[in-house]
């Protein structure tokens, strides 16, 4: 055999080789195929016929629903007004001077408490004191005149009948008497006003109160025609507060708010989380803005602790009435539909579709007329996704 016989046997060795191999690849994979095949299959069998106890409170709780319920309650229930309410002083007095002149003295301090007829700022007083002795004398002259024509008078009322002196002379005296009381009367007058303006050099409080920030300081002149005045007195104890309600309240407030029945307020902060004080309604407006359709009322405030203050916004609620023995729900049990309020009750561990009438409310729960009874069990949380007859997971 030569060498070119030799090549050719092994070309053909090599084919039959790779044929070999890859048919024997090719069987492997296939089997390998089959045996994924009848193990998946196997699996899913047994999954589908043998679950386990476990398995089966997974599969269950996907399609329930977590909520969180409260029992129907009955008692007491404060109903509330609420309202924004501006704080306001009862008195306040721009104190301003009544005289012009140079402002030689501050008797108060900016925040004092001052009374009614303390005297607060002084005026120098030199010039008026001069006028009033100027008018004082005038006065005297003027009243030893009269004396003398007073007297003179007298004198010829005796001499008249005798015929020491003609008509006209006793007429003329009388009309002098006469002329002098007209000049005393006017001299007393001017002393009056002398004695008013010496007074009004002493800038007294007209009221009891809170003196603010002083708008002027001693030296300056100050007129009469001043706008700033020279410090406001504040009345805080009592206060007041200022707010407006719905006219829609105000048959009920007419019919509850009586002089023996003051009704309650209670006054919170910005938050309206903190009590700052407690008081009572002292007045209805007695007409409706008609822009608003609001009602003003005035409520007042011993304020003893003098947390409230003028200006001051503060959030109101009007103790309108205590409900006796309510049948209550928290509000966030209730739904709004197109059918009107509804709520879900929880029985057997299935919601039930529940139509309810409401009433007034507090500031957590709500007021129920018609629809639940007393212990019934309401779901509070959760309520996004119940349906009427959903299984319900607590």
């Amino acid at each position: 055999m030569n060498m070119l016989d030799i090549l050719k046997n092994t070309k053909k060795n090599i084919r039959r080789f790779i044929i070999i191999f890859i048919f024997i690849l090719i069987l492997l994979t296939a089997l390998i195929i089959v045996i994924n095949f009848l193990s998946t299959n196997g699996s899913q069998k047994k999954n589908e016929y043998v679950p386990t106890m476990k398995q089966n409170k997974k599969l269950n709780a996907k399609n329930m629903v977590l909520v969180q319920t409260t029992e129907v309650k009955q008692k007491d229930v404060p109903i509330y007004l609420s309202a924004i309410g501006t704080v306001t002083a009862l008195d306040s007095v721009t104190v301003k001077t009544q005289i012009n002149g140079e402002l030689t003295k501050v008797n108060f301090k900016e925040g004092q408490f001052v009374k009614k007829g303390e005297i607060l700022a002084e005026i120098d007083d030199r010039t008026y004191k001069a006028q009033f002795l100027q008018y004082q004398g005038q006065l005297n002259r003027d009243l030893a005149l009269l004396n003398n024509a007073v007297t003179d008078l007298r004198r010829y009322k005796n001499l008249y009948p005798a015929g020491s002196i003609s008509k006209q002379t006793l007429d003329t005296q009388k009309s002098l008497v006469k002329q002098y009381e007209g000049i005393v009367e006017y001299d007393k007058g001017q002393l009056e006003a002398i004695k008013i303006n010496l007074n009004n050099c002493k800038i007294s409080s007209p009221i009891s109160g809170k003196a603010g920030l002083r708008q002027i300081n001693p030296g300056n002149y100050v007129q009469i025609n001043d706008q700033s005045g020279i410090v406001v007195i504040n009345k805080l104890q009592p206060i007041s507060v200022l707010f407006s309600l719905s006219q829609e309240y105000l048959p009920k407030l007419t019919e509850k708010f009586t002089d023996t029945n003051p009704l309650k307020v209670l006054a919170f902060d910005k938050e309206n989380k903190e009590l700052i004080a407690e008081g009572k309604l002292n007045t209805i407006d007695n007409q409706i803005d008609t822009t608003t359709g609001t009602i003003k009322l005035r409520a007042e405030f011993e304020n003893s602790n003098l947390n409230l203050f003028p200006n001051q916004f503060v959030n109101i609620k009007l103790l309108l009435q205590v409900e006796k023995n309510a049948l209550t729900i928290p509000i966030s049990a209730v739904q709004h539909g197109k059918n009107g309020d509804y709520v879900y009750l929880k029985e057997q561990n299935k919601a039930k579709y529940k139509k309810i009438v409401t009433g007034d409310m507090d500031q957590d729960n709500i007021l129920i007329k018609e629809g639940l009874k007393l212990g019934e069990i309401v779901i509070t949380d959760g309520l996004d996704k119940l349906t009427d007859g959903a299984d319900l997971l607590q």
